[in-house]
């Protein structure tokens, strides 16, 4: 596993793969600002990329397979993004999570397959946009942006495939929500709760 310990970082895996027990974070972070990662791949762990309280996180073309908790979590990560990554869960995991005031970050061109819920967003994370994602077989919701004050969040030209509840979720204020497409969901496409 990896232990980012430096800001202004540019990491190319050139294609390596770390292998993990299910346990722990490929990547973790506590601190720093302006690392992007790419062309890694990260196997069987709790967490695959954990970064906290920084700025200008950027992952692209990473593929992350059977994380078991997150595939991807920004906790108090802002002016990110996450971008042509594949992510395939183990049923149980949220592939995509931002919390804790993740702020205006774009999350885009990522294919996510078998999650709990594909993206997950919550506590005070604003300003944040999702767009042009695919997402496939999730056993809740595949978008599901929750309460605890994430609101000004935009989600648009998504394509969501076979969601175990609702397609996207919304129980927060002043989302903006359009042009997506979204196909066999177990309950609703869209559901709105309060936002």
């Amino acid at each position: 596993a990896l232990v980012v310990g430096s800001s202004n970082i540019i990491i190319n895996g050139n294609g390596s793969t770390f292998i993990g027990n299910g346990t722990g974070a490929g990547i973790s972070s506590t601190g720093y600002s302006n690392v992007t990662f790419s062309n890694f791949t990260f196997i069987n762990y709790s967490r695959s990329i954990f970064p906290q309280n920084g700025l200008s996180w950027n992952l692209t073309n990473i593929n992350i397979n059977n994380s078991k908790t997150d595939g991807i979590l920004y906790r108090n990560i802002s002016n990110s993004s996450i971008s042509y990554n594949n992510l395939f869960g183990s049923n149980t995991a949220n592939l995509i999570q931002l919390d804790s005031t993740s702020l205006n970050n774009s999350i885009f061109d990522n294919y996510l397959f078998n999650s709990s819920t594909g993206i997950y967003v919550f506590n005070n994370s604003n300003l944040n946009r999702f767009h042009n994602n695919i997402l496939n077989y999730s056993t809740s919701n595949s978008i599901f942006i929750i309460l605890s004050g994430a609101n000004n969040n935009t989600i648009y030209n998504n394509s969501i495939y076979n969601s175990g509840y609702n397609g996207i979720a919304i129980d927060s204020w002043y989302n903006n929500i359009s042009s997506n497409y979204i196909e066999n969901p177990n309950h609703n496409g869209i559901d709105l709760n309060t936002g």
